[in-house]
C-alpha cells in the first residue's frame, strides 16, 4: 500500500473569519437542520458585567459588536448548542474550534482550503461546527 508523503505546516486563520462562519451558523441557518438552540454560556467566574464599559472583556465585545459572538473569544465561554435530534447539549468553545480546524485539515481539507482562501459558505460553517463538536461530519 502506498502512503502519502506530506508536510505539516501551521496556518493562521483570522478570528474575524471564524466569527463570520459563526454568524452563518446562528443567523442564516447553516445548521438549522440539526441544531435546535444556541445559548451563550459563561463559566469559571466570567460574568456578563465583564463585558461592560471598562470591563475585563470590553475590548472583545467592542471588536465583535455582540455578546453572542464575543463570548466565543473569551476563555471558558462559548455556546451551548442543543441537538435537535436527541436534545443533547454540546459546548462549543474557541479551543474546540481550534481542534475542529485540525480535524478539517486531516479529514476534510477541501473545506479548510475554503476557509484559507476566504471562500466560505454555510456548508463550510456547518462542517467547522460539526468537526469542532464531534470530530467528524455527523449530519449532512
Amino acid at each position: 500500500m502506498k502512503t502519502k508523503d506530506t508536510l505539516t505546516i501551521p496556518v493562521k486563520i483570522d478570528k474575524n473569519d471564524i466569527c463570520s462562519m459563526l454568524v452563518s451558523v446562528a443567523e442564516t441557518g447553516a445548521c438549522n437542520y440539526w441544531i435546535r438552540q444556541i445559548t451563550v454560556k459563561f463559566t469559571k467566574g466570567v460574568k456578563p458585567f465583564d463585558f461592560a464599559d471598562d470591563g475585563k472583556y470590553w475590548s472583545i465585545l467592542k471588536k465583535y459588536d455582540s455578546l453572542f459572538y464575543a463570548a466565543m473569544f473569551v476563555p471558558n465561554c462559548g455556546w451551548e448548542i442543543t441537538d435537535d435530534e436527541d436534545g443533547k447539549k454540546h459546548f462549543l468553545t474557541l479551543e474546540k474550534i481550534k481542534k475542529g480546524l485540525s480535524v478539517m485539515a486531516n479529514k476534510y481539507p477541501h473545506h479548510l482550503r475554503d476557509i484559507i482562501s476566504d471562500n466560505t459558505d454555510s456548508i463550510t460553517a456547518d462542517v467547522l461546527v460539526q468537526c469542532s463538536l464531534f470530530g467528524e461530519i455527523q449530519y449532512s
